[in-house]
């Protein structure tokens, strides 16, 4: 179907109403959504004239009025400029009423494809819209889940792409292929997941795997625990005294984070078995059309129109009966003919449907927003199992004029004393024992504390002296000191434990064992005549010791069995006799530790952030923030080591290291627009407080992000004159992937742009060539070490793709369309791009397309064409003799600004004419020198032109002879 201008039947909107139209109200957006928004408030007066205004409008009262109208083919399926429909553009929004209104309009193609290929289960999928997704998959019929874009991505890779974990389960549990591959790369939904960083996704995705099928939703399932008896034997098992110390020990060193259940566990097994179709909760909430057929992943699930279509009224009367005691709901649904045109009666007949088939309407489809199309929200009607049947109590008989024996109540009250005096002489015996367990552990816990107390102390001692040379003397001191004072409070406590004092122990309780007790303290008190002694702590000794009332009377000491012989006075009238203790005040201790912990702590703290400080300051001193150049040793050639002298040195040895995609991207916040382009534009954004450059990809030009990224990461490519890779990444806005080549950024631009404001002294135009040539070298120079380097010809190379550095050179920039070289593994890589380079600084024998394309030096000698064109453009902005030329591009005087391939090919092939030269730079010995170069460049045959290498060794000698002045561009700059 041909596009069409959307809403034909109002001529006041036009393409570009469509095109701006982003506003977000009643939309689900994207997390991944990283550029700035633009809120636009659209106000209509007038009701929607067609379906896809409505849908544009997010207008569901106007939409429901022009499907009640009656709707045809050609408006239903009425497109805009991108292909989408209707139903396209409202699950792109995120409008969910839309969504919910069109599942019950004729013609509605769900599998239609845009002109990206697009279909709405792959927009929902891609954008994580998952109320619409799951809606599209339950009440959309004959939706196809394989369909494929262009790159031949599904919906499930596409979801997968942008970590969207939940419309990728919902996918594979409507029946998705997971091993299906994409077009291009030849990768699978795995595969694409570890590459994009989404980790949480393939977690997800192990996890489904793990259990395929949810088998307590099958009527077959027995809700059994074979490993209940095992797990309760083990907690029941009696544990000795070495292994409650093990658990204590285990205890205190270990960190309780959240988990998820174990598999078989006590919480797994509570979730299979109230979730199984056996439970009374599942059964009463909903009950299962297909009840021998549980949902598994892969398996294709039928939606409700198609379950409605299958299976006759009484089949749906006879599935909603309840499996165990619920209720039966006996209703016969009507179906919906699927080829009216009119939906006023769709629209009444709707409500009876719905009916039938609420006992199958998933929960989690419920939303509070008119979630049920025509807003016929059902009815469900849930009744609770009926109370059971209570058991009838026998009636005894009545033994009218029999004998009954005597009731004797002083029989009874003495088997009531016996019981009594039976259960409180058990009770004691059980006291008596738990005492002794008690007694017994707190010995063995004491030691146990004293001894993880010694293995900490140690261990920070080690710690602390491994870590010297890193942390130095000043963190070493009070770690040790903090570790002694450890040691110290836990031999004061194991002290303590061993001072206790043994006291006599006499109440009338029953809780002395023996006859005596260990306690901080002894203490004997009369209270109207009743004696007692015994023992208690430290922590409660004043209000025991120092109370006052009449007839009372207490003593407390601190020697062993000293309160055997106490009596009371002959006197008493509440005077306290014993004289408080001067407290030892061991909180003072406490105190000064947790001082010097903190101190020590503070002190590691400003140690560690000085440090860092100076680090970055050395960074941030430096220049462009380069890695440090590594030179490859010379070889046999003469000429190789000329290669990389102090003009031209190359690589890192090692490359950059690999960065995680996805945090790169959410790490970078994106500033201003600096450049557009027809393939992508050019942001400048901050990462990690420093400016980058970020190149954003359309996705129709995957494949340049594709090859620049791959040729950006090869082995020793990094430069001065070539342009700092950082990272790649991939990334959504509005339902759309954007590909993302993050850059250093030189905030001078484009050597295009500099050139037009800008004018240069020769000196000046000869450090800008000789950079250009330099970095050419290192792209067309095969390195064959132990990290070796392939050689890399350019094919568009221009003033636009070289970036002008603070110091006054140049970078090369935009791999694209380059072509990689090996000789030593014999392979030429020409890539897959269908993108072609500039005409305007095309060579000769690719206009006439003589090129031999199976030999590299045939690129590396169209690269040496356009750098005679860009140091013609250099050399017209250089002032000699006082008179300067305004900038113009090669061959302004002979083609229009936008040339054709067959007006190039007439001037430079046809007519072999040359840029003109201005007699001024015959003048000045510099340009004179750069003339001859670009003269020898611009050969008609490519054999005769001369190569990188040796333009770069002319510059360098006259370099050598010249005195620049960097100080001089920096103020004209």
């Amino acid at each position: 179907m041909t596009p069409v201008n959307p809403c034909c039947c109002n001529n006041d909107v036009e393409d570009t109403d469509i095109l701006v139209d982003d506003s977000d109200s009643g939309s689900v957006l994207s997390d991944d959504s990283v550029l700035p928004n633009y809120d636009r408030v659209e106000t209509h007066t007038e009701p929607p004239k067609c379906l896809y205004e409505a849908c544009r409008r997010n207008d569901a009262p106007g939409l429901r009025a022009i499907m009640e109208r009656g709707v045809t083919r050609e408006e239903v399926m009425e497109l805009d400029i991108n292909g989408r429909n209707g139903l396209m553009l409202a699950v792109s929004k995120g409008f969910v009423d839309i969504v919910t209104l069109l599942h019950v309009c004729p013609y509605v193609d769900i599998n239609h494809q845009d002109n990206d290929g697009n279909t709405a289960l792959m927009i929902s999928a891609q954008a994580g819209f998952i109320t619409i997704l799951n809606y599209i998959l339950n009440y959309y019929s004959d939706v196809d889940t394989e369909v494929r874009d262009p790159r031949g991505f599904t919906a499930l890779i596409k979801a997968g792409l942008q970590g969207r974990e939940e419309c990728v389960s919902a996918l594979l549990m409507h029946g998705a292929d997971m091993h299906a591959m994409d077009l291009v790369q030849g990768k699978g939904l795995k595969d694409w997941v570890l590459k994009t960083g989404r980790f949480e996704t393939f977690i997800r995705l192990r996890r489904l795997q793990t259990r395929p099928a949810a088998e307590q939703f099958c009527e077959s399932y027995v809700p059994e625990w074979p490993e209940l008896k095992h797990l309760i034997t083990k907690a029941t098992a009696p544990k000795t005294a070495t292994q409650k110390l093990r658990q204590r020990i285990r205890d205190s060193l270990s960190f309780n984070f959240p988990q998820d259940p174990q598999d078989n566990g006590v919480m797994d097994q509570m979730v299979r078995i109230t979730t199984s179709i056996h439970s009374p909760l599942v059964t009463l909430g909903c009950r299962p059309l297909c009840p021998t057929s549980p949902p598994e992943m892969g398996k294709r699930r039928l939606a409700v129109p198609e379950l409605m279509a299958k299976y006759s009224g009484k089949e749906l009367e006879e599935s909603v009966v309840s499996h165990s005691s619920g209720s039966v709901l006996s209703t016969s649904p009507s179906l919906v003919s699927a080829t009216s045109v009119s939906l006023t009666s769709c629209c009444s007949e709707r409500k009876e449907s719905i009916a039938g088939g609420r006992s199958f309407i998933p929960r989690s489809m419920v939303h509070r927003n008119s979630i049920f199309p025509s807003g016929c929200i059902p009815k469900i009607e849930v009744t609770k199992t009926g109370e059971p049947t209570p058991k009838k109590k026998k009636k005894k008989k009545n033994h009218k004029g029999y004998l009954e024996p005597p009731v004797w109540k002083y029989k009874e009250a003495k088997e009531e004393r016996k019981r009594e005096k039976r259960e409180k002489e058990e009770k004691e015996k059980k006291d008596k024992k738990d005492k002794s367990k008690k007694s017994d552990a707190w010995s063995v816990s004491s030691a146990g504390s004293k001894l993880l107390t010694l293995l900490l102390a140690l261990k920070m001692l080690y710690v602390a002296k491994t870590q010297k040379t890193e942390m130095g003397h000043s963190a070493l001191v009070p770690v040790a000191i903090t570790a002694v004072f450890l040691w110290i409070a836990a031999i004061e406590a194991g002290a303590m434990d061993d001072e206790k004092l043994l006291c006599t122990c006499e109440n009338t309780k029953g809780t002395c064992a023996n006859g005596t007790c260990r306690g901080d303290y002894c203490f004997y008190n009369w209270v109207h005549g009743q004696e007692e002694r015994g023992c208690f702590s430290a922590h409660n000794y004043r209000e025991q010791c120092y109370t006052r009332f009449e007839r009372f009377y207490v003593s407390c000491c601190k020697v062993n069995m000293c309160n055997t012989d106490i009596t009371p006075p002959p006197s008493i009238d509440g005077v306290v006799t014993t004289s408080p203790p001067v407290p030892a005040r061991p909180e003072l201790w406490i105190a000064i530790s947790l001082l010097l912990l903190i101190v020590a702590v503070c002190v590691i703290c400003v140690v560690l952030f000085l440090r860092f400080r100076r680090t970055h300051c050395k960074l941030k001193n430096s220049d462009d923030h380069d890695v440090t150049m590594l030179k490859v040793p010379q070889g046999e050639d003469p000429t190789y080591g000329d290669i990389f002298d102090e003009f031209c040195t190359s690589g890192s040895g090692t490359g950059l290291p690999y960065l995680v995609q996805r945090t790169m991207a959410r790490q970078i916040s994106l500033v201003e627009c600096v450049g557009k382009g027809r393939y992508g534009e050019v942001w400048r954004g901050t990462w990690m407080g420093e400016s980058v450059a970020v190149k954003i990809f359309s996705s129709r030009d995957e494949q340049s992000w594709f090859r620049e990224t791959e040729i950006y990461n090869t082995v020793q490519l990094r430069h001065d004159n070539i342009l700092g890779f950082i990272a790649s990444d991939m990334t959504s806005k509005n339902s759309s992937t954007q590909l993302w080549l993050v850059t250093h950024f030189h905030e001078l631009g484009s050597l295009y742009d500099f050139l037009q404001y800008s004018s240069l002294e020769p000196e000046s135009c000869l450090k800008m060539c000789l950079s250009v040539a330099c970095g050419l070298v290192h792209l067309h120079t095969e390195i064959v070490s132990s990290q070796e380097k392939p050689a890399i010809a350019h094919r568009d190379l221009k003033s636009r793709n070289i970036l002008v550095k603070r110091n006054g050179q140049c970078c090369i920039a935009d791999l694209g369309l380059a072509v990689i070289h090996s000789q030593s593994s014999d392979y030429l890589d020409v890539g897959n791009n269908p993108r072609v380079g500039t005409k305007r600084y095309m060579a000769p024998e690719v206009l006439d397309e003589t090129i031999r394309m199976d030999i590299f030096e045939s690129y590396k000698q169209t690269d040496i064409w356009a750098l005679g064109l860009v140091f013609w453009e250099l050399s017209r902005r250089t002032i000699v003799n006082g008179i300067v030329e305004e900038y113009r591009p090669p061959f302004f005087d002979l083609v229009p600004s936008d040339p054709s391939f067959e007006e190039m090919k007439k001037v430079v092939c046809v007519d072999q004419q040359r840029p003109s030269l201005h007699n001024r730079l015959h003048s000045h010995p510099i340009l004179a020198a750069i003339v001859k170069i670009m003269k020898e460049s611009w050969f008609q045959s490519p054999s005769a032109r001369l190569t990188a290498l040796r333009i770069r060794k002319t510059l360098s000698k006259l370099d050598h002879n010249s005195d620049y002045n960097i100080e001089k561009l920096k103020e004209e700059v």
